[in-house]
């Protein structure tokens, strides 16, 4: 009996961390881009040379997994 208890314990807690998660999606969408950090160019750039960051190509965000564009 504990261990069905347990089980359902464990399920009910994953099922609040999934509706959470899937939550923050709808709200927040993008995340910054791991790349350039936000910045929106390329790590490489300096002062003297600038360029966009090819992974987010200069927005310095990211779709996070499991969001869809709106």
């Amino acid at each position: 009996m504990e261990a069905i208890m347990a089980m359902l314990l464990i399920l009910a807690i994953g099922a609040v961390a999934f509706w959470s998660w899937r939550t923050s999606l709808r709200k927040w969408p993008y995340a910054p881009c791991r790349a350039c950090g936000g910045k929106s160019r390329s790590p490489g750039s300096n002062p003297a040379r600038f360029g966009r960051c090819s992974k987010c190509k200069g927005t310095g965000r990211q779709l996070r997994l499991g969001a869809r564009e709106k």
